[in-house]
């Protein structure tokens, strides 16, 4: 079976959030567990677009990079991004539960799951990864007969 491949994007401002459920993600993983992680927008983006994911988990404070400052809505922001390229869950990690989130989160579809900032988050998320099946790449041949011996096909996926 193939690794999970995680994505954790959290500012450096919340190196603590990350540093508490990074290990246990590994803990939980018994090494079938791949984890990327990325600070800012910026370096998340091209990430999701050139490379699969199993789960992305996304800190609510974000910069859009490095040189900006974090911002409150730089989480929902990336979540948004993603939605334009991706389909991968997304769990979103946020200090607290508002109506405001939960509806802008709501708008996207596929909808990230909302965790809150607590002393259950790192297990809640370790959970949420246990319940991920790695994604199976899919090829199909399409094989085109056309009269006589006339035949090509074609790769897709």
């Amino acid at each position: 079976m193939s690794a999970k491949r995680i994505l954790m994007v959290f500012s450096e401002q919340e190196s603590g959030l990350r540093a508490m459920i990074e290990p246990r993600l590994a803990a939980g993983a018994r090494g079938e567990l791949r984890l990327d992680t990325a600070q800012t927008r910026w370096q998340a983006l091209p990430m999701i677009e050139h490379e699969r994911f199993d789960l992305v988990v996304v800190g609510a404070h974000l910069a859009a990079s490095p040189l900006d400052p974090a911002s409150d809505e730089g989480g929902l922001e990336l979540c948004k991004a993603i939605r334009l390229h991706s389909k991968v869950p997304i769990a979103f990690v946020a200090p607290l539960y508002t109506n405001h989130l939960q509806s802008a989160l709501q708008r996207l579809d596929p909808p990230p799951t909302l965790f809150v900032n607590d002393h259950t988050v790192a297990d809640e998320i370790a959970a949420k990864v246990a319940q991920i099946r790695p994604q199976v790449h899919r090829l199909d041949v399409v094989i085109h007969a056309n009269e006589g011996t006339d035949w090509r096909y074609d790769l897709v996926g």
